[in-house]
């Protein structure tokens, strides 16, 4: 019978990266369900002002994908899923660009850009204190093991 200690990970509030995606998660929930239920407001605040209950439809599907990868990172960080959450920050980082180049080819820069800009920021963020976590985790896994074998 081996009397090793047995590995217990730290709870998610207790890891600040995965506290920062979670938050992260519940900001992009409450910014989809904003630009579902109040489409006109939310696509002048996007840059791209609605002319009209048809043209808004896209804020509403934009809400909709918002709020899915909100709940989506919510529950990755719930159940410390570190690698799926670098991808999905990293993959996403680059989203607000898009976004920054169709409001540009649109209506021209200005100071909207800075919040698509700070989103792309926050997103970066998050993945490279994700990613150092995950390599946290090898670390110490690697050491766990290599402890094992004396």
């Amino acid at each position: 019978m081996s009397t090793a200690p047995t590995y217990m990970p730290r709870p998610v509030w207790r890891e600040p990266a995965l506290v920062f995606a979670a938050v992260s998660g519940l900001a992009f929930v409450l910014l989809g369900m904003r630009a579902v239920l109040i489409p006109m407001t939310t696509s002048s605040g996007f840059g791209l002002p609605a002319l009209g209950a048809n043209d808004a439809l896209w804020v509403q599907v934009y809400g909709s994908r918002t709020m899915m990868l909100g709940l989506l990172a919510i529950t990755l960080a719930a159940l410390r899923a570190v690698v799926p959450l670098v991808f999905m920050f990293a993959i996403g980082a680059p989203v607000p660009v898009f976004d920054m180049a169709l409001i540009t080819s649109q209506s021209g820069p200005g100071p909207i850009l800075f919040r698509h800009a700070a989103v792309v920021v926050w997103l970066g963020l998050g993945t490279f204190l994700l990613w150092r976590l995950q390599r946290q985790r090898q670390r110490s896994a690697a050491t766990r093991s290599n402890k094992s074998y004396r």
